[in-house]
Parts: C-alpha cells; structure tokens; sequence
C-alpha cells in the first residue's frame, strides 16, 4: 500500500483544539496529530464504530421494530387526540412507535368552544375518527378551529 504524503500542514479541530498535522512519522512510523507549538502528540478523537449507533436527533425516530406515528394539533382551536391501540394522547403533538402494519385509530375530541376540522389524511376528511395503518413513519394533522 502506498503512503500518501502532504506538501502543506493542515489545521484541523480537534475536540475545540487546534492541532498541526504533519507528513513527518514519529518513531514507530506512525502518523501523529502535533500540537501547533510542535510539542508533544494530541491524541485525536477516536472515529465511532461501524455499527455504533447514529447521534441523537431532535424528535421522534424509528425504533427497532417499528415506526413513529406523529399527531400534530393545529388550527386557532384546541383539542385532543388519542389512539387506539393505546400510545398517542396528545397536545400539541405527540408519538409514538408502533409495530409495523398496525391499525392505528385515532379520535379527536375538541374542548369546549372549539370544534374538529378535519385531518390532513386522505380518506379521514372531517369524521372525528381516522385509522391509519402504519408502514413507515408519518406525520398526521388534527386540525380544530373556534366556534362561531
């Protein structure tokens, strides 16, 4: 296998610290990260395994085994959504996993002086009840708007 070398330094960030790597070999002729005064080696932070898993995320995720069902609530008015199977009671928004092809219903129940207008889901229109089943993860939308 062929070395290849570098004509130039490069900077890199290391852990918030910037370090010089060289083409020059230490002892051992292993490459090492030198800090910038050119004194010792700074260790460089590891690479993660091949099989490690991924970073947290911000929001739901598929889980092993599943899929995330997402209810979002929108609209001027207010309400609640559940689920049968049991999993989702929610306001504003809320998740959760589900095995793969389950039938998931979903009830809206507005609060006083609102009323339901309808999901986002084809098929679910303004009844109050919508079942969906789960394939992959999704996203639905419960919208409740103000009484006249």
């Amino acid at each position: 296998m062929e070395r290849l070398c570098l004509a130039l330094p490069l900077l890199l960030a290391a852990c918030g610290q910037i370090v010089a790597i060289t083409a020059d070999a230490p002892e051992g002729g292993q490459d090492a990260a030198r800090s910038p005064d050119g004194g010792a080696p700074v260790d460089a932070p590891a690479a993660p395994p091949p099989d490690a898993s991924p970073a947290p995320v911000d929001g739901p995720i598929d889980a092993p085994g599943g899929y995330v069902l997402t209810v979002v609530l929108d609209g001027a008015g207010s309400g609640d959504v559940k689920s049968v199977p049991d999993g989702i009671a929610c306001g504003p928004r809320c998740a959760e996993t589900f095995p793969p092809n389950t039938a998931v219903a979903l009830t809206a129940a507005p609060h006083a002086g609102a009323f339901f207008a309808g999901w986002n889901e084809p098929g679910c229109g303004m009844a109050t009840t919508c079942t969906v089943i789960v394939t992959a993860p999704r996203e639905i939308l419960a919208k409740f708007e103000v009484a006249p």
